[in-house]
């Protein structure tokens, strides 16, 4: 017989092994020990045939079988579908169920089942009006339809998930609840264990010891917990009798990897919760992605739409036109009286950034202008190789004249988020101002703790600090109005509303040359329809997600004759695969088209059913991987992109 195994490669597909004559094949799901390239891997068995596409003189024999946890059907049943679906290698994706130890190959000595417990607590206590949602919620004819929970800060979201929680527990299903931080998962993981106190409750993330992960998915295998609180690589965690899946925050795009296996662990829990009988899915958010507000639009959703909590007040927005006007390092004399008002009522001030170009880029003193390069438009960066673009290594001059206000004076300029922290502090030097960092919390954390700060400048990391603020600044609300990123307002507005509905009357100040933008109409009302509705259809008329479906295939090389063949072959292939549903559009460099030695181009599919994006990828792959031309690059596919 042979044994379909697969393996931590990039590889779409399983590789083919030989089961022992002499005895029983090893169980679906089960950990193998094989050899592949000259070395021993560890597998998982994902099927069984009859037939292979090699000769069986080349196909080597499975060497042992390793004990240890199985896989349930369920989850291997997710893993395919998720190759299919997103074109990722199934090998690493059955692999990435497994933690770091057990992807080894070597037998797991201390494996025993365990019994599953049973949850004795009782449901929290919810006022009147939460008790009557869940309680439409339980009697809704769509009961198996995922659930859309919404609703602006204090609007009770959080207690209405911990309640279904208990519901599903007190039913005898386990819960698995997914965070878009570590920091959030922790938080939760805080709020699970005071709601339903009696539940045993593991955590799964990266900011774990790899000892106490180990134990702690090893718990969760075995059925011996309750509920599994984690970040987005928890999705892949083995829970037996699993019963409700928990997104919190689906629209964060921490739910989404954007290198190694990029995938997006939304769409792993929605696939999850489908391939097994008696899951559901629960979607949390206070501004629901565009594609989740679609959904719930065409009835794919149940949505519960909670109200503000009674006497709450809601922010005030004052948009502050600064069109021909000449600010102080970004800083208009309303925002800085803002920060003057808040600092003598004892108020704390978020000012949100929404873009943050590199430290060292050369601008013009006069208006701002930021140097960029003629051919990857990155922005020139001052170093030890004067006036030499840092992605392309290409030398070039400066120019002699702003093109923007005709000034000769260029300076090298800190990053957004310091240009703003040292113009208001030049400003305002009383003002105790902290530039907060994505990569590091705990020195804002241990600030916020000592009560040492007045001012907080950083980008959407804000919204994760749990600082209750009395304004919300918007610096540079126009980059995001016309970036690249596709998903840079919904971002801000998320940031927005995490900041400014954490207290009643907190204050929005946006500094903008464009104030009839229909984002600030959202901004102003707190309740983002408006701004859905107008950007679904400007999405419509336009093609766009969630109308049609995308795929990304990036090209990487150095040799420009290589990158050239193998476009023009991607080039042809989209003539032949083109439709009147299908659209293979020509290659066009990447918004990093240059770093270092490496070129970087893209092609952007885009077709009008699932099903149709799907059958053209498969074809359109096959013959790329068979076609001698992608020798020497490295090329590789995404499947709805979060931006191109």
């Amino acid at each position: 017989m042979i044994v379909k195994v697969g393996l931590d490669l990039p590889v779409r597909g399983l590789f083919d092994y030989l089961a022992d004559p002499g005895q029983e094949p090893p169980p679906l799901g089960s950990r193998v020990r094989v050899t592949c390239a000259g070395r021993a891997r560890c597998g998982v068995v994902a099927g069984y045939s009859k037939k292979s596409s090699l000769p069986k003189a080349r196909l080597l024999p499975i060497e042992e079988h390793l004990t240890g946890p199985v896989l349930p059907a369920d989850l291997l049943e997710c893993m395919d579908a998720a190759a299919r679906n997103f074109f990722l290698p199934q090998g690493r994706l059955l692999l990435r169920c497994l933690p770091q130890s057990l992807r080894q190959p070597r037998s797991l000595a201390d494996w025993q089942e365990a019994s599953v417990p049973v949850w004795r607590g009782r449901s929290p206590s919810l006022p009147a009006g939460l008790n009557k949602r869940l309680a439409e919620i339980i009697a809704s004819s769509d009961a198996g339809k995922p659930l859309l929970i919404s609703g602006v800060a204090g609007s009770g979201k959080g207690e209405l998930l911990v309640a279904l929680i208990a519901r599903q527990l007190a039913a005898g299903g386990r819960v698995l609840l997914l965070a878009p931080t570590v920091a959030a998962a922790e938080a939760w993981y805080e709020r699970l264990a005071a709601g339903v106190p009696e539940a045993k409750l593991v955590q799964l993330h990266s900011g774990m010891k790899a000892s106490q992960l180990r134990k702690n998915w090893l718990a969760s295998a075995a059925g011996s917990v309750h509920a599994v609180v984690g970040a987005r690589g928890a999705v892949f965690v083995p829970i037996p009798d699993l019963a409700l899946i928990a997104v919190v925050d689906e629209d964060d795009g921490g739910h989404r990897a954007v290198s190694g296996l990029r995938y997006s662990a939304r769409e792993i829990a929605a696939l999850r919760a489908h391939t097994r009988s008696g899951c559901r899915l629960a979607l949390l958010s206070a501004t629901p992605s565009l594609e989740i507000r679609h959904a719930a639009r065409i009835g794919a959703l149940l949505p519960v739409a909670l109200p503000r909590p009674a006497g709450f007040q809601a922010p005030s927005l004052n948009i502050v036109r600064i069109g021909g006007r000449r600010l102080f390092g970004g800083i208009s004399g309303e925002f800085e009286l803002l920060v003057s008002r808040m600092m003598r009522a004892g108020r704390k001030v978020a000012v949100l950034i929404s873009r943050a170009d590199p430290a060292g880029a050369i601008a013009c003193c006069g208006c701002g202008h930021i140097c960029r390069c003629r051919t990857c438009a990155r922005p020139l960066v001052e170093d030890a190789a004067k006036n030499t673009c840092r992605s392309c290594r290409i030398l070039q001059k400066l120019p002699s004249v702003c093109p923007v206000c005709k000034g000769s004076d260029f300076a090298p300029v800190p990053a957004a988020t310091g240009r703003i922290a040292e113009a208001l502090s030049a400003r305002l030097p009383e003002a105790r101002i902290v530039a907060a960092s994505s990569g590091d919390s705990e020195p804002v954390q241990k600030a916020l703790a000592a009560d040492a700060v007045d001012v907080l400048v950083g980008g959407r990391e804000l919204a994760a600090l749990g600082a209750d603020c009395g304004a919300v600044v918007l610096a540079d609300v126009d980059n995001a109005l016309f970036s690249y990123r596709i998903t840079a307002v919904p971002d801000l507005l998320a940031a927005v509303s995490r900041l400014a509905w954490r207290q009643s009357g907190c204050e929005i100040l946006a500094q903008t040359r464009f104030p009839d933008h229909h984002m600030f109409e959202a901004l102003n009302t707190g309740m983002h329809d408006s701004y859905a509705l107008a950007e679904l259809e400007q999405r419509r008329k336009s093609g766009l997600p969630p109308f049609r479906r995308l795929a990304l295939i990036g090209v990487r090389g150095t040799s420009e004759a290589k990158m050239a063949r193998f476009l023009g072959r991607l080039r042809q292939l989209g003539q032949v695969h083109r439709t009147a549903d299908v659209v293979i559009f020509d290659p066009v460099p990447a918004p990093r088209s240059f770093k270092g030695k490496h070129r970087n181009m893209q092609v952007l599919i885009s077709a009008a059913r699932r099903s149709l994006l799907t059958k053209t990828l498969s074809s359109l792959l096959a013959e790329l991987e068979a076609a001698p031309t992608s020798h020497g690059l490295h090329w590789d596919l995404e499947v709805d992109p979060p931006n191109w």
